[in-house]
């Protein structure tokens, strides 16, 4: 949960320098080109940007995100200003703070347990969507279903991807951090943080492909062979920031005496 009772001059201090850990980082920036365009970026400046919003709200997370859009490109600029794509680091900072101000407040074993459930019905329903509508085409519902597009089975298989990486994780982080008491407290920050974390980014991940394909990036490429690298490797990304996030939270509390998850 945010902290009020910190001011105003301690939070701006503290954003400021999170922002320019952020900005440092994001130098060392990765470019993975496919087919010859550099269609992935691997930056490691986000988990900072996401700790802005986490400490202090929403307006936080809003303004570090577009700040370090905003400077790292100005600073070196590589081609045309895109203004959707700042205002997408604006949402998605603001988006991040938000839900892990709501979710915060929910006992840690009902969160658990709603998680599990969601990624479960997540995972059956892309099962089932692949399985009627690769197996029987000529069902009602496969035919409401491939009336949203000519690859409307990216959904379906999307769906399914999605829910199991999310159970992997949960069952993964488990294992790591949690049994046999390994460390409770590590295990539950990471699970309270990545759906927060996670859903924003991939939604967002798939409108920044749209706007720089209306700027004319990745034109000559289909729109699906573009959009499902970068959400992979967006869903890599954030089981990497989550958990540097998760380090991030502990250090911040340990140091300042606060507890924030």
């Amino acid at each position: 949960m945010k902290d009020k009772k910190l001011g105003n001059t301690h939070k701006l201090t503290i954003s400021a320098m999170l922002i320019t850990v952020a900005i440092v980082l994001n130098y060392f920036r990765v470019m993975i080109p496919i087919g010859g365009a550099p269609v992935l970026s691997v930056s490691f400046g986000g988990p900072f940007i996401k700790l802005t919003g986490i400490l202090f709200g929403p307006l936080y997370g809003s303004a570090a995100g577009a700040a370090v859009d905003l400077i790292v490109h100005f600073a070196s600029p590589k081609g045309a200003y895109i203004w959707e794509l700042t205002l997408v680091e604006f949402i998605k900072g603001g988006a991040i703070a938000f839900l892990f101000y709501r979710t915060s407040k929910m006992r840690f074993s009902l969160y658990s347990a709603l998680y599990i459930v969601v990624f479960i019905t997540v995972t059956l329903l892309g099962v089932v969507n692949c399985v009627l509508t690769f197996g029987f085409p000529d069902n009602a519902y496969s035919i409401l279903l491939n009336s949203i597009g000519a690859r409307s089975d990216y959904i379906s298989i999307g769906l399914l991807i999605a829910g199991l990486m999310a159970l992997v994780a949960h069952f993964s982080s488990y294992m790591l951090f949690a049994r046999k008491n390994r460390n409770q407290s590590l295990y539950e920050r990471y699970l309270r943080l990545l759906p927060v974390v996670g859903l924003p980014c991939i939604i967002l991940t798939i409108v920044n492909t749209f706007v720089l394909r209306k700027y004319g990036f990745f034109t000559s490429v289909p729109f699906i062979a573009i959009c499902i690298p970068r959400v992979v490797e967006e869903l890599l990304m954030v089981l990497f920031n989550t958990y540097v996030l998760s380090l991030l939270t502990m250090l911040y509390e340990r140091t300042q005496k606060r507890q924030i998850v």
